[in-house]
């Protein structure tokens, strides 16, 4: 499985999940570390978009591809819409979902795939740092990626 991870450029190299371990988010508390990726490239332009003032974006990104070995994909649990309370994808999220996450990965899991709450039908891949399997990932490519200026008319 590819998975892809929208980042400034200062953070390329960095895959510890210290950005949402510090500031939490709807699958992880604050406190523990994750990161959070998309199974598409226009799905991560779109989650930067949803959680970034326009004034505060950069112009440059890294668009950062990364491989999961097929022999993990039982590692990495999938969440469907019909396995969550109906209050999953509210925009204050509830408390519940960290836990949910958080739990996955004290279990030792590598990942949740979850959908999105921007498209129902597309899936974000929150993959655990702490997991055994983790180094076994792969980062094979980092693309500059420039915002087109009409996304923000």
């Amino acid at each position: 499985m590819k998975v892809y991870r929208i980042t400034k450029k200062k953070y390329q190299d960095d895959l510890s999940g210290k950005g949402a371990e510090l500031y939490g988010g709807r699958w992880n508390p604050i406190g523990t570390p994750a990161l959070y990726t998309s199974e598409s490239r226009a799905l991560c332009v779109l989650e930067l978009l949803v959680h970034t003032q326009k004034e505060l974006v950069p112009p440059l990104y890294i668009i950062q591809t990364i491989a999961i070995p097929d022999s993990l994909d039982k590692e990495i649990k999938k969440l469907d819409i019909h396995d969550l309370n109906p209050d999953w994808d509210k925009l204050q999220h509830p408390e519940w979902t960290e836990i949910l996450g958080n739990d996955y990965f004290k279990k030792g899991c590598l990942g949740i795939i979850v959908p999105s709450c921007i498209i129902r039908f597309e899936r974000n891949i929150v993959l655990n740092p702490n997991s055994e399997h983790y180094s076994e990932l792969t980062a094979e490519s980092k693309v500059d990626f420039e915002l087109d200026k009409r996304l923000f008319r």
